[in-house]
């Protein structure tokens, strides 16, 4: 199964972005997917803006994306033509990139141009490492444990796949017990729901979840992750 995006796109200011250091500058495929916000800035204005929704993509074609209006003040929208600048938030990185309207495709839907290649700017704290183990996912809403498996774990928090579409707001305080990938149980972690995604095509739910405690099964996580880090796994 292919891992899915299990973040909410969240505008940052310019300061922000300015303050994280790109890791590099890729020519390599966006990781994009459908129903996802992007930002475009207009290249001449950064200060107009406009928040929208990634309908499809072609490789190194085009974007197809709802048609932005941006924002000119707080009572003024527009459409504007010109050069954009887009940042895209997926899985705790940030990739920008620039381009330009190639067609439209009708009223509510246009063609931005596939960029030749973007910066990759990693937002997390905590580098996030591949894993596939299953887990034991418990929370106070569902009456029985519901099992699933986690696709990427970090000190700092994992990401869960259930096989089945549920619903569960964020901020919502959960627990998972799990085998590490070097066989250490890692039992009741407590956790808080950061974000929450629903993929009802292929009928399941990607869960990032950032871990509370117990210090003592945290510090499981964090010797394996360090190994992985050493190692480079």
């Amino acid at each position: 199964m292919k891992v899915p995006s299990a973040s909410a796109f969240d505008v940052l200011s310019k300061e922000e972005l300015e303050d994280k250091a790109p890791d590099a500058t890729s020519s390599k495929k966006l990781p994009l997917q459908i129903n996802s916000q992007i930002m475009l800035y207009d290249v001449s204005n950064t200060a107009h803006r406009a928040r929208t929704r990634i309908i499809g993509a072609v490789e190194h074609d085009c974007i197809m994306i709802e048609r932005p209006e941006f924002s000119i003040s707080d009572r003024l929208s527009a459409v504007v033509d010109s050069d954009y600048t887009c940042s895209y938030l997926h899985e705790g990185y940030l990739y920008r990139f620039r381009t330009k309207q190639k067609k439209e495709l009708s009223k509510k839907i246009v063609c931005i141009e596939y960029p030749d290649k973007f910066e990759t700017i990693q937002l997390r704290k905590h580098r996030r490492i591949k894993v596939s183990v299953e887990a034991k996912f418990e929370i106070a809403s569902m009456d029985q444990p519901v099992r699933g498996s986690v696709k990427d774990i970090s000190e700092g928090g994992c990401m869960l796949v259930l096989p089945a579409i549920v619903h569960i707001p964020k901020g919502a305080l959960a627990a998972i017990t799990f085998k590490l990938p070097d066989d250490q149980l890692v039992e009741k972690v407590q956790c808080t729901v950061r974000n929450i995604q629903q993929v009802y095509m292929r009928q399941y739910t990607a869960i990032g979840m950032s871990f509370n405690g117990p210090g003592e099964e945290l510090e499981k996580v964090r010797a394996f992750c360090d190994f992985c880090k050493k190692f480079r796994v």
